[in-house]
């Protein structure tokens, strides 16, 4: 209950306090005479006022017909704005000189920007006769190209006051807002003035000038975009600022580029580049997405409004300044939201971007108040607003060097866990090379048992082997049985020799070593050797390709065959006795064939002749009914077929 009624006390308290200033506001008093007594500054903040929607009305109407429709200004207008307006505002002043007041001043409008202000004088109308055309006492402006202007930071030019009662008028037009802080100085105080305002504009200005140009030149050596962004905004804010207090002007005579109204082109221009410089410098995550389709449509309308600000006329420029201003309203207020959102989300240098945004969210504010006539025209009312987005800028280099201080922390951190891990994976690695090398130790005393033990199957093979080199020139191993076999000594000591001197024929050598390139492997090839001592001797010779010390190899292996030779050269050489005899039993038997063939027919035809014979005698016995002649013709036939069957048998 405490704190809701503390907190509605103070929204009564903060209500009644707009109300009694409003009140105040609409308040009119008559305007006072302004008098100078020689003070080095007099301010002329009591005048009446009369507006002049057409830009019609002359000095003469002033004198004449309008002099009547002047109204007093409201108190808290009285040097204070008057907000944005396309009508000319003319001023009405009283003057009271003192005679030790009389003299020189400059009168001054604290406002760089601002189109034309044309002061008339009492005391030099006097001879006119009340002419429309009558010219006026002085006159400057950013339109307005006047000898008597003064080369200064603000407004200024030289008037002389005579003594007595005075009238001055104003006339004022400007598309900036319609303020109107005129000032009367001696020339001395004045300078003196001038030139500490100067010192501090320029120190300040430096500052975010050289803030844009170190930025500038990081974009380009780093390269950054939201650094060259930043530059950017930067760059343009020194414009907007030097704008705001004149010191363009001092310094070129003119305003950069955009005429009287630069300033607020400075500021969009720097308002776009703010918002580019937020979406690419925050990290803004899902939940804060929502910032880039807001962010963007100002920045792109402000970009527009920046392309086409030049060529509008002078006095339409009014109705698009609030529409400007607006659109700085929108990107503020988006860019807090989403700096508010990162710095939610745990990014730390986002905080300096939400205190630049407040910088920049007080300045406007406090333009808002002086412009609505609520603070008064002063020169920290002017300044402060003009120097917020300065401020902003310095938060927003704050926020780019808490990104890099936070970068060089995470990279310290990564340095230092990679340093970890390399340190763990160094241990890791001599870990593992000494399991490596325990293993690997391991396997070369497998590998050296491995060897030994298949040296001793070479060494122990039943039949010669050999090793040679690639070329098949040089003899590089031979087992027992070879250097029985080819040296003649189990024990010989095997000395580089060609091992081309053990074929007998080289053409064999050759025959074998393109079979074994165009094969790969070469079995049981039947080749004539000899030994270191001339004895000849044959043998199946196979090669094979192998590795031996890294190096490519001829493995050989021989089968001596000179006994199997012998006993195929004597089989041979039996085979063909054999097959001697075995001709010369076929002749004999082809002689005993003819011979039998000869008794056989010798033999056949007489009993063939004899068996006709008989069986006649029997058919004639079997006609005459002589049993025993038919009897003995049948033992004869008889007879005659069994020697016939015994010759057969015998032939056969």
């Amino acid at each position: 209950m405490t704190g809701r009624s503390g907190l509605l006390g103070f929204r009564m308290s903060w209500c009644g306090v707009l109300a009694a200033l409003l009140l105040l506001a609409a308040g009119a008093a008559r305007a006072e005479a302004v008098r100078i007594d020689g003070s080095d500054r007099v301010a002329l903040s009591s005048f009446a006022l009369l507006r002049d929607p057409g830009h019609t009305l002359t000095i003469a109407d002033m004198l004449g017909r309008e002099a009547g429709r002047f109204e007093p200004a409201p108190r808290l207008a009285e040097g204070h704005s008057l907000g944005f307006t396309a009508d000319a505002l003319w001023l009405r002043v009283d003057l009271t000189v003192a005679p030790k007041g009389a003299g020189r001043y400059f009168l001054t409008l604290d406002i760089p920007n601002f189109d034309r202000l044309e002061a008339w004088g009492s005391w030099t109308l006097a001879g006119e006769d009340g002419r429309a055309d009558a010219p006026p006492l002085l006159r400057f402006g950013d339109r307005v190209i006047d000898d008597q202007a003064m080369p200064t930071r603000v407004h200024a030019a030289g008037i002389d006051l005579p003594a007595g009662q005075h009238r001055l008028w104003l006339r004022a037009v400007s598309t900036s807002s319609m303020a109107l802080p005129v000032d009367l100085w001696r020339p001395g105080a004045f300078w003196a003035s001038e030139q500490v305002k100067v010192q501090i504009h320029t120190m300040l200005t430096a500052v975010i000038v050289l803030l844009g140009l170190g930025a500038l030149l990081l974009a380009v050596a780093l390269p950054s975009l939201p650094m060259a962004l930043y530059a950017g905004s930067a760059l343009a804010t020194s414009g907007h600022v030097m704008a705001m207090n004149g010191l363009d002007v001092l310094l070129w005579g003119g305003h950069f580029f955009f005429g009287d109204i630069s300033s607020v082109v400075w500021l969009v221009g720097a308002g776009v580049l703010g918002a580019g410089f937020l979406l690419t410098a925050l990290p803004l995550r899902r939940h804060a997405r929502w910032a880039v389709p807001v962010l963007a449509i100002p920045a792109l309308l402000g970009a527009g409004l920046l392309a086409g600000y030049p060529f509008l006329d002078g006095y339409t420029r009014p109705v698009v300044i609030p529409f400007a201003t607006n659109l700085m309203l929108v990107v503020l207020v988006a860019g807090m939201a989403a700096s508010v959102q990162c710095r939610l989300a745990g990014d730390r240098p986002a905080l300096y971007m939400i205190f630049g945004w407040l910088a920049l969210a007080g300045g406007n504010l406090l333009a808002g108040l002086r412009n609505a006539g609520i603070l008064p025209w002063t020169d920290l009312t002017y300044y402060l607003p003009a120097y917020a987005p300065m401020v902003e800028m310095l938060f927003f280099g704050a926020m780019l060097a808490a990104q890099l201080r936070q970068l060089r922390v995470e990279k310290a951190r990564t340095q230092q866990a990679l340093v970890e891990a390399l340190r763990r994976n160094e241990a890791e690695l001599a870990h593992r090379v000494a399991e490596r090398t325990t293993a690997l130790d391991r396997a070369n005393a497998v590998l050296h048992d491995r060897e030994t033990q298949l040296r001793a199957i070479l060494e122990a093979a039943p039949f010669p082997i050999l090793l040679s080199d690639a070329a098949g020139s040089m003899m590089l191993y031979a087992n027992r049985r070879a250097r029985v076999q080819f040296l003649g000594d189990p024990d010989a000591a095997l000395t580089p020799r060609p091992a081309a001197g053990f074929f007998c024929d080289p053409s064999d050598r050759t025959r074998l070593l393109a079979r074994l390139e165009r094969e790969g492997v070469v079995e049981n090839a039947e080749i004539e050797l000899q030994d270191i001592a001339g004895r000849r001797f044959w043998a199946l010779t196979s090669m094979a390709v192998v590795a031996h010390e890294g190096q490519p190899a001829r493995l050989v292996a021989v089968n001596d065959i000179s006994r199997r030779r012998q006993l195929e050269q004597e089989l041979t050489k039996a085979k063909e006795m054999a097959e001697t005899v075995a001709g010369l039993e076929r002749a004999a038997r082809a002689t005993q064939r003819q011979f039998l063939a000869m008794i056989s027919h010798e033999f056949r035809t007489p009993l063939t002749v004899i068996g006709m014979a008989v069986q006649n005698l029997g058919l004639d016995a079997a006609d005459a009914d002589a049993d025993a002649d038919a009897d003995a013709a049948d033992a004869a036939d008889a007879a005659t077929q069994d020697r016939l069957a015994r010759i057969g048998r015998a032939v056969r």
